[in-house]
C-alpha cells in the first residue's frame, strides 16, 4: 500500500481476516496490528485537534470545563466526570457529568492527594467487590484523578470514571488533553480575575461607574427588547 492509501486504511475497512497460522496468517496479523496503530493515531490526531479549537474558543470557566469534561469522557469512554479548581482558598466545581452530588467530591481526600502529590491517581476495582456510591449510579471499574498543572503548580484536578477499564490506546491522546486543558483553564481563571479587577473599584470594592453604566445600557436593551421592565442587579 503506498502512504496515501494506508492514510484511508482504517479498522473497518482494512482488516485482513486471519484463517491459519502459518507464515501468511502471521503477515496478516502484522498487518492488522498495523492497521490498529494507524488507526488509533489517526483518530487521536482528529480528537485533539477538535479538542484544542474548542479550547482556543472558550474563555467562561464553566462553559470551557464543561465543554471539555464532554470531549475527554466521549474520548476515554468514561460514564461520569468532574472537573475541580481552587481559587482564593476556596475549592470549587467547574463542570461536572452524571454525578448526583459532585459537591462531596470537594471534601474527598482521593482528589485533593492528587493535587498535592501533583501525580495522577488511579483506582481500579473487580467486580467481585461491592460498593455503594453516593455520586454515581454505575459500579465504577476504574477512576482517574487527574490534576490540572501549570508551569508546575496546581490549578485544578480532572476525575473521570469509568464502568470498565480505560483503554492505553487512549493514553497519548489523553495527555495532549490535559496538557491543553491546564493551559486553557489557566488562562480562563486569569481571565475572569482580570473581569472582576476591571468592574470593581479597588477602594470600595464596588462595581465601578463603567461597569454600571455597561449593565444599565444592557439592562435597558433587553427590556426594550423583551418589551418589559427594567431591573438592573450590580
Amino acid at each position: 500500500l503506498s502512504s496515501s492509501e494506508l492514510s484511508e486504511c482504517y479498522e473497518d475497512n482494512c482488516i485482513i481476516q486471519v484463517d491459519s497460522e502459518d507464515e501468511i496468517g502471521e503477515s496478516a496479523k502484522a498487518f492488522n496490528e498495523l492497521v490498529h496503530t494507524l488507526s488509533n493515531s489517526m483518530r487521536n490526531e482528529q480528537e485533539i485537534k477538535k479538542f484544542n479549537e474548542m479550547l482556543s474558543s472558550q474563555l467562561e470557566i464553566e462553559q470551557l470545563a464543561q465543554r471539555a469534561l464532554i470531549q475527554i469522557n466521549n474520548f476515554m469512554g468514561a460514564e461520569a466526570g468532574a472537573i475541580l479548581y481552587e481559587q482564593g482558598g476556596e475549592r470549587l466545581i467547574a463542570a461536572s457529568m452524571n454525578i448526583k452530588t459532585p459537591e462531596l467530591l470537594i471534601k474527598n481526600d482521593a482528589v485533593w492527594t492528587a493535587i498535592k502529590l501533583k501525580t495522577r491517581q488511579k483506582f481500579t476495582l473487580t467486580d467481585t467487590i461491592t460498593i455503594e456510591s453516593p455520586l454515581i449510579d454505575f459500579f465504577p471499574i476504574e477512576t482517574i484523578v487527574e490534576p490540572l498543572l501549570y508551569k508546575n503548580l496546581p490549578i485544578g484536578v480532572l476525575i473521570i470514571s469509568s464502568a470498565a477499564k480505560f483503554s492505553d490506546d487512549n493514553t497519548y491522546g489523553f495527555e495532549m488533553f490535559i496538557r491543553g486543558l491546564a493551559l486553557s483553564f489557566r488562562n480562563a481563571i486569569t481571565y475572569e480575575q482580570l473581569q472582576k479587577l476591571a468592574a470593581n473599584d479597588p477602594l470600595t470594592n464596588l462595581y465601578n461607574r463603567r461597569f454600571g453604566m455597561v449593565r444599565l445600557t444592557e439592562e435597558f436593551s433587553r427590556a426594550i427588547k423583551d418589551n418589559g421592565p427594567t431591573q438592573i442587579f450590580v
